[in-house]
């Protein structure tokens, strides 16, 4: 294989398991730049996610990623040029690609922002990410989100990892609330205060979902 289909077919391979992913309020690379791959949910209600690769192949450039990844960006939103806001930005930007190399091998990055949680799931399903896999994602208030059914009936615990009464949650109604199905690593802007049980937190503003069932993550 030439280097040119290589780097095609590495680069087919990045954007399936290394897209990083935003929307509305467009969340800039330095408030959310992982490691691993991961949604982000800010205070306002907008959303990124992130996949993040690390490869011992020597044949992508921030470049050549960036051009690849707006390639499949501008196809999507062609679909969709409905969508386009005022300014005749699409329903996906693409933030930033990175290759950083190092110890013989390279950490690939790319950051996308949506307009919405629905494109963020539309968009990552089209081009099969096995690293964004959640099927359902939504935010709203707790106000909002505390009327459905299943929230009513969820287990919750706080940040100690103690039960939490459902009453303290729902006394939570201005912050931010976020549903999710699938399992994932899902970053927020601010403190994580309450969750469903078979959420893991690994830090303050960090929680891994279960990969089976509906999960609730409250946030301030």
């Amino acid at each position: 294989m030439d280097r040119s289909a290589a780097v095609k077919v590495g680069l087919a391979a990045a954007l399936g398991g290394v897209l990083i992913c935003g929307c509305s309020g467009r969340a800039p690379s330095g408030e959310f730049n992982p490691s691993e791959s991961s949604i982000y949910i800010k205070e306002d209600g907008s959303v990124s996610s992130a996949s993040v690769e690390k490869t011992d192949q020597d044949y992508y450039s921030a470049e050549d990623l960036t051009a690849f990844v707006q390639g499949k960006v501008d196809e999507f939103n062609g679909q969709r040029s409905a969508g386009a806001d005022s300014q005749g930005e699409g329903p996906v930007s693409v933030a930033s690609c990175t290759v950083e190399t190092g110890e013989g091998l390279s950490l690939v990055k790319c950051i996308l922002n949506y307009d919405s949680p629905e494109t963020l799931l539309a968009f990552n399903q089209e081009i099969r990410n096995p690293e964004i896999a959640f099927t359902e994602l939504a935010t709203d208030s707790v106000s909002v989100i505390s009327q459905e059914e299943a929230f009513g009936q969820t287990a919750f615990t706080d940040s100690s990892g103690k039960a939490a009464e459902l009453s303290k949650v729902t006394g939570k109604g201005d912050l931010r609330a976020v549903r999710l199905n699938g399992a994932g690593l899902v970053q927020t802007e601010g403190d994580i205060l309450y969750m469903s049980q078979g959420c893991v937190l690994e830090e303050e503003t960090v929680v891994r979902t279960p990969g089976e069932g509906v999960s609730y993550i409250i946030f301030q």
